[in-house]
């Protein structure tokens, strides 16, 4: 709601992609030699003119006269400049992203259909990828409370929850999507590794599989991140875990299910050919080593304030208060784990640590190479979300919690987020350079009132860590198997049992009697 219709990065495009996908449109048709003469010069790409990155789609006309160039990339400019009018008429469109993997563009197409073209059919689409969005953070939380010190977990899946994955998992972006699903995967992951020491529990692998089923049909370099997320978990679990989940009927399926996710994605590859250099949009690669350095390495400072919050189109940094405190939250969680955490855990995080640095280096030194500098920090996330989930995993099964540490990530995820909030509220109403009460005179309004939106926000993310801080999940009582000796639950660091701790706040009982429900 914070942002207008077009305010989020390449959003226009994939609203056209998702109405022409869910009309069956599939890959379009070739532009014609007026809409040709109609692209910006530079974009289109193609063999010297002969082809292009953009396709031709039927679409109403009131999503293609959207005026969003006139607050993109102009963030002094509030959005009250935009006017969201034009006919209801289907008319042709171009759209440069309809080589993209077309799964979340029919759910969020189909889900808006019933609605009438505009306005009110953008706000469904932001609702169905809200919609899956949740549903795959939520996977992931289940998942964590089965840990031993799963309240030190779930402070690693806030932290995991950057500002910018709620920003792109509110829009019409499947980016959003790759991120949710690289966090739901990483939680359900651990879990599994976690208690394959003992047994597999099929529940987890159906939520790992889904997961990992979504990471790889989102968006093309799904595929990659969850082949090393899955490295990495390998690479953390004992032998006797392995071996294992090796002999689990319930994995055995799981990986024949992705297999066949990861074989309709290569059908899609093959068919759309989406990595072909006609369909690159920019043209102009870098060519000097330098400059191929200084736009990979130099670059990472960037992509680290990107994934913490860079909203409007790359356009409107989080305050720096925002970025200081999620680097002081999760950093001294890492370095934790790294010296106390169990060998194995130790080498996993490392290994994580190092790919998440070394491989989207790698990935934008080619992408320098061939069409210039485009990397975004975004396109990392769904990988490296996992270091805090990792990290915070790690200590709980070391049995060495600090008490005091999930309030204090809690306090921190609270006051960063509703800055964060606050500064993209704030560049929309009146413009990044406006008055700091943006509330009292805005430029231009969301459908709710900016002031109850930010209170709003700031009360829901509050309960949110306040549940997780100070709410004792039951520990699963792990049944042994192979004749493996079962392990009492363990407490979640402050020593009480979870009776004890069950009623001790009010968040805690209203947590405890869903939890009853949840496990009757």
């Amino acid at each position: 709601m914070a942002s207008p219709p077009g305010g989020v990065p390449d959003e226009p495009t994939h609203v056209i992609t998702a109405v022409a996908v869910s009309h069956g449109q599939g890959l379009g048709s070739p532009l014609s030699a007026s809409q040709r003469r109609d692209l910006a010069q530079g974009r289109g790409g193609g063999l010297g003119g002969r082809a292009s990155a953009y396709r031709s789609v039927i679409v109403p006309r009131v999503y293609d006269e959207l005026n969003w160039g006139c607050f993109a990339f102009r963030p002094q400019v509030p959005a009250s400049c935009q006017h969201f009018r034009g006919s209801r008429a289907s008319g042709p469109a171009v759209t440069p992203v309809e080589w993209y993997s077309p799964l979340y563009y029919a759910w969020v197409g189909t889900i808006a259909r019933p609605f009438p073209a505009g306005r009110f059919a953008w706000y469904a689409m932001r609702l169905a990828s809200v919609g899956l969005f949740a549903a795959l953070l939520a996977s992931a939380a289940t998942s964590l409370r089965r840990l031993p010190g799963s309240r030190l977990a779930l402070a690693g899946l806030l932290l995991a929850g950057t500002p910018m994955a709620w920003f792109l998992g509110a829009s019409v972006n499947p980016s959003g999507i790759e991120i949710g699903a690289g966090i739901a995967m990483w939680a359900s992951g651990v879990v599994l590794v976690d208690e394959a020491r003992q047994r597999v529990e099929p529940r987890v692998v159906v939520r790992f599989v889904a997961a990992a089923g979504v990471l790889v049909l989102a968006r093309h370099p799904g595929a990659i991140w969850a082949i090393l997320i899955a490295v990495v978990l390998c690479l953390s679990a004992t032998p006797a875990a392995r071996r294992r989940l090796a002999r689990s009927r319930p994995v055995r399926i799981g990986l024949g299910v992705l297999s066949l996710c990861g074989l309709g994605e290569l059908a899609w590859v093959l068919v759309a050919r989406p990595f072909s250099a006609t369909h690159v949009i920019f043209t102009g690669g870098l060519h000097s080593s330098g400059q191929i350095l200084d736009a990979t390495v130099g670059q990472t400072g960037s992509w680290l304030h990107q994934m913490i919050g860079t909203f409007g189109w790359l356009d409107t940094p989080s305050p720096a208060v925002t970025v200081a405190l999620w680097v002081l939250a999760a950093g001294p969680l890492f370095v934790a784990a790294a010296i106390r955490a169990r060998r194995t855990d130790r080498a996993a995080l490392l290994l994580t640590l190092e790919l998440a640095f070394a491989v989207p280096v790698i990935l934008a030194a080619v992408e320098a190479s061939e069409v210039g500098q485009h990397w975004q920090g975004r396109y990392q996330l769904p990988f490296v979300a996992g270091l805090p989930i990792l990290a915070a995993a790690s200590l709980g099964r070391a049995r060495r919690v600090p008490k005091r540490a999930v309030p204090l990530v809690g306090a921190a995820v609270v006051a960063a987020s509703a800055v964060a909030y606050a500064q993209n509220l704030r560049r929309y109403t009146v413009g990044d350079h406006g008055a700091l009460q943006f509330w009292l005179h805005p430029s231009w309004s969301p459908p709710i009132p900016p002031l109850l939106l930010l209170v709003g926000v700031t009360i829901a993310v509050a309960v949110l860590a306040a549940w997780f801080a100070t709410t004792s999940f039951p520990q699963v009582r792990r049944r042994p198997s192979d004749g493996a000796r079962a392990e009492p639950p363990v407490p979640d660091g402050d020593g009480r049992s979870g009776r004890e701790r069950r009623g001790a706040t009010p968040v805690g009982a209203i947590a405890a009697t869903a939890t009853t429900w949840d496990h009757s």
